[in-house]
């Protein structure tokens, strides 16, 4: 899983998300170990043994045992899932794995008989319901729109028409294929809470790539991969470390709410030599481990991409939500607006945050949400 920690919210209302933990780092051995019955102290065959929010991941063989290899990020989290049994994760560092491996010990769910219903149809308040938690955690993005829930009977809703939100939860682990980017993603743990313009979810993301019918599709993924990346938080971030922030097409303010388009105060990391009004230090500073840098700064930033226009997608969400005319930002550019909500949070190199809420989008980059989500491990260019 990723575990994935989301917001949206109204910007003017643009949305906001926020990524929560999940991480990995380089290891030559990988990550072994074996999962058990809690009660029994059987081991437990067929177990969903996976890295948080990568591809990374096995099945345990008969005597409960998995080994999955491990590559990239700084600390990652190790989740076990297996219908019956409660979902159990394990946050680690890289240079503290457990030489003995890792045990995991997952505890049955009993399910009182009285507890199940049949139902021969979903009601049309659960399929009401459905149309609205699509629209929320799926967005109106292109990629969004092509996504498919592959057991939605596993979700269960609850709707408050005063204040118009949808909370939802899972009672297995939710199946989501993605067939623009090619990848199956499964949520376990499963939470949302959110109305239009306004979100916030959470859950342990698991991908899958699909099997391309030929190479042609292939690089099709390929390509849409890339596209998704390009002018992504994570491209921002990503470019922050490296130092390239106006090289990929970037540009970053200053300002004091989201929804202000002010250019009056640069980031220093644009190196234009020059901030009009208080002199502010830089965006990042060493991170705990020689893999990580801390991003910290107080208020709001007004970040612009300028190689991607703002598509209709977009400007028609804006206008369904009564909200394109307090915007004032050029629809040449993709306009986005960050802020934190501790004052800090850790990225590495790749452009990923570690942090629970830690990061809030607003904007651009609040609307475009899980369709276009790609895995930690994922290498732009591959």
């Amino acid at each position: 899983m990723m575990s994935i920690r989301a917001w949206t919210g109204c910007l003017l209302a643009s949305l906001f998300l926020i990524i929560g933990p999940a991480w990995l780092h380089a290891q030559p051995a990988g990550l072994f170990g074996q999962v058990l019955d809690a009660e029994t102290g059987a081991p437990l065959p067929g177990v969903n043994v996976f890295v948080a929010g990568t591809m990374l991941g096995a099945a345990t063989d008969q005597d409960g045992h998995f080994d999955i290899p491990l590559s990239g990020q700084p600390q990652f989290e190790v989740v076990a899932s297996m219908l019956g049994y409660k979902v159990e994760a394990k946050t680690l560092r890289s240079t503290e794995l457990p030489p003995e491996g890792l045990i995991f010990r997952l505890h049955p769910i009993t399910v009182a008989l009285d507890d199940i219903e049949v139902v021969a149809e979903r009601p049309r308040a659960w399929k009401r319901n459905l149309e609205r938690f699509t629209a929320l955690l799926l967005s109106t993005t292109i990629n969004g729109k092509k996504c498919t829930f592959l057991n939605p009977e596993v979700l269960d809703f609850s709707f408050d028409k005063a204040t118009e939100i949808l909370n939802a939860t899972a009672s297995a682990p939710l199946e989501i294929e993605n067939p623009t980017l090619g990848y199956r993603i499964t949520i376990h743990e499963l939470s949302l809470v959110g109305r239009v313009g306004q979100l916030r979810w959470g859950g342990m993301l698991q991908f899958e790539e699909l099997t391309p019918k030929n190479a042609r599709a292939r690089k099709k993924w390929q390509r849409n991969r890339q596209r998704a990346y390009e002018g992504s938080d994570r491209h921002f971030l990503a470019s922050l470390v490296a130092g390239t922030v106006a090289d990929e097409g970037f540009s970053a303010y200053y300002v004091g709410n989201p929804g202000e388009v002010s250019t009056r105060n640069p980031i220093l990391e644009m190196d234009l030599g020059w901030q009009r009004g208080e002199e502010m230090p830089p965006l990042l500073e060493d991170g705990y481990t020689d893999d990580t840098r801390t991003l910290r700064f107080s208020g709001f930033l007004y970040v612009l991409y300028v190689y991607e226009d703002e598509p209709k997608e977009y400007l028609e969400y804006l206008d369904k939500l009564g909200l394109r005319q307090n915007l004032f930002a050029s629809r040449s550019t993709q306009s986005s607006w960050l802020t934190l909500l501790m004052g800090f949070t850790l990225i590495d190199a790749k452009g990923n945050e570690y942090g629970n809420y830690a990061l809030k989008r607003y904007g651009y980059w609040g609307w475009e949400r899980l369709g276009e989500q790609l895995p930690y491990d994922y290498q732009p260019g591959s």
